[in-house]
């Protein structure tokens, strides 16, 4: 299995409906969720021109999860009926492998 990162975008105003709906989604993907994440608030963009705050209303993401999957196109269907985000961006969390560091290949 492979591990999966989703950066949710936007959300849905909570109401008892929504929360119901994220319970249910929620329990149909039990066996492969590795950490349920967390909703985002304030945020910064540091960069090497500077500093840039953002609000949770102009945050681009609004929270993330963790999933396992055999593949990206079994992780893109976790997300099938997903209640609380706009869109999602769905990023494979490659293994880190000590004896594989390269420098070199790292930095350029």
């Amino acid at each position: 299995m492979k591990t999966f990162v989703l950066i949710f975008h936007g959300q849905l105003r909570p109401n008892e409906h929504v929360a119901l709906a994220w319970r249910a989604w929620l329990d149909r993907r039990a066996a492969n969720i590795v950490d349920l994440g967390s909703r985002f608030g304030p945020g910064r963009k540091v960069t090497n021109d500077g500093t840039t705050e953002f609000s949770v209303a102009t945050n681009l993401a609004s929270g993330y999860a963790i999933v396992c999957a055999p593949h990206i196109d079994a992780a893109e269907q976790l997300l099938e009926g997903c209640p609380i985000a706009d869109s999602v961006t769905l990023y494979e969390a490659l293994p880190y492998r000590p004896n594989e560091y390269n420098k070199e290949r790292m930095f350029r």
